[in-house]
């Protein structure tokens, strides 16, 4: 008998990737367990040892999808770019107006590396075809060429192929069900992360910290606000993934992006005090030039926290145009990793999390604290993909750095509602429409809002019991007059009084 292939040595350190810099965590094993002992901030061009894991943005993957003319399709194939991490740069449709020769110089204009075609039906093959025969004249020229995968009725798809011939062309499994979205996320991960073997993707880093923390029973959101790019993952008890990993869309080096599709006016609306379109401009250029900065003035905080919360929203709005939006706001627990949980004061990252998806549904909030949830991430994934346990192996470790911020309660109390907790009745703040205060408590908590249908379960920690009866869907004063003092009161309420008062 041959002896079994001995598992392969676990990576003795993780660098988080962050800009021009990465967090380097030691890893230690005991008994088939593993530990993160200690971190530190290195410069992203020191090379990390050998075998070590490296949690990186990965490669851009520009996509053009190539689609029939059904009502339903467009939700389903931008699901799928979201699941990969793609930036979707076209969407032509069997019913475009345009000539052959306007598709062909839309197609050559989006500069492609990967073209999906989805046929939902066989008569709709004729359609596509043509849009095959655009491609071919728009990218004659292009070197190295778009890849092209084919998916939906097997028939129509294999003509698909035929028609896309001189191109390299794979078949994938019809995105419109489950396995066909994670075979596109796959084949759009393998093209980001290239050939080199050592890399993590930061969205496979965070599914799997998503699964690994729902695996305990309760579905768990992950809002992930980088420098350079914003990811919403919720994972079900039975591993089922939804994601939406938004590329240049952050707080750091994709700052310019995420004003470009915001405006200045949606990211100064979260600024608590007057500022001016020149300043604006000019602290976003810096912060894109300088992502990595520590925030050493209220000003440069205040924009932070502004970036990530227009990060959220506008990742929640593509998640909406692909009909996954719901299920990325509402989970039982959330955690928070990336920029967005690396303020100094936690209520910060309370405050993108409550108003970036503005959930309806009470949450036990977590925050991430020096990339440690995320290289537990990365871990695990890393494990997964060598046939090991990952569950079994960082469970512990998991376990030590998951720690409850808060316990975010949306209310909508009635004019006689009373808020009680653990059954008692809390009567210093005013429960009222509008009303946005922290109740301090520490552990687990059950909370009612009388003459409501409110009952709610969850862990509470160093900002308390956070009550927001501010209603849904949240809305800013747009005239700074009534805007300005509306921010002060949200983060008074939360201790942040020197923040409201720069």
């Amino acid at each position: 008998m041959s002896p079994e292939p001995a598992e392969p040595p676990r990576p003795r350190t993780v660098d988080v990737a962050l800009e021009a810099r990465a967090r380097r965590w030691t890893v230690e094993e005991r008994d088939a367990r593993v530990s993160l002992v200690e971190s530190a901030v290195v410069p992203a061009s020191e090379p990390p040892a050998e075998g070590a894991i490296r949690v990186t943005y990965g490669g851009v993957m520009r996509v053009a999808v190539l689609a029939g003319d059904a009502p339903d399709v467009e939700r389903v194939l931008r699901r799928a770019v979201l699941a990969s991490g793609a930036e979707l740069v076209l969407l032509l449709r069997a019913n475009d107006a345009r000539s052959l020769v306007e598709r062909a110089a839309a197609i050559r204009a989006a500069r492609p590396d990967l073209v999906l075609a989805l046929v939902a039906e066989r008569g709709e093959a004729a359609g596509i075809v043509d849009l095959v025969e655009a491609l071919r004249l728009g990218c004659a020229d292009r070197s190295p060429a778009p890849r092209v995968v084919v998916a939906g009725e097997p028939h129509a798809a294999l003509r698909l192929k035929a028609a896309a011939v001189g191109y390299a062309v794979e078949l994938l499994p019809d995105p419109r069900r489950a396995d066909g979205i994670s075979a596109f996320a796959h084949r759009g991960r393998e093209f980001r992360r290239g050939t080199d073997a050592d890399v993590v993707l930061r969205d496979e880093a965070l599914e799997e910290l998503a699964r690994l923390v729902a695996a305990h029973g309760n579905d768990t959101l992950i809002v992930d606000v980088a420098g350079g790019s914003t990811s919403l993952v919720r994972a079900s008890a039975d591993g089922a993934i939804t994601a939406a990993h938004v590329a240049h869309l952050g707080s750091g080096v994709a700052a310019d992006r995420t004003v470009g599709r915001a405006g200045l006016d949606g990211v100064r609306r979260w600024i608590p005090w007057a500022i001016d379109a020149p300043t604006m401009l000019e602290r976003v250029f810096n912060r894109a030039r300088w992502p990595d900065a520590v925030a050493a003035e209220a000003s440069a905080l205040a924009l932070e926290i502004a970036l990530a919360h227009e990060a959220v929203s506008h990742a929640l709005g593509d998640a909406a145009a692909a009909g996954i939006a719901e299920p990325l706001r509402d989970a039982p627990l959330t955690i928070v990793t990336g920029a967005a949980a690396a303020f100094t004061r936690g209520a910060h990252t309370a405050l993108v999390a409550i108003d970036g998806l503005a959930s309806p549904r009470p949450t036990t909030l977590h925050r991430d604290s020096d990339d440690a949830l995320l290289a537990l991430g990365a871990l695990a994934a890393r494990i997964r993909a060598t046939g090991g346990d990952p569950g079994a192996t960082v469970s512990d470790e998991l376990a030590r750095h998951l720690v409850p911020l808060a316990f975010v309660v949306p209310a909508a109390p009635g004019r006689r509602s009373r808020l009680r907790v653990n059954g008692s009745e809390h009567v210093d703040d005013d429960l009222v429409r509008g009303a946005f205060f922290s109740v301090p408590h520490r552990g687990e908590a059950d909370v009612e809002v009388t003459g409501t249908p409110l009952r709610a379960r969850g862990s509470a920690g160093e900002l308390g019991i956070i009550i927001d009866a501010r209603g849904r869907p949240l809305e800013l004063p747009p005239r700074d007059a009534e805007r300005i003092p509306t921010l002060v009161r949200w983060f008074a309420a939360l201790d942040l009084a020197a923040m409201s008062a720069a």
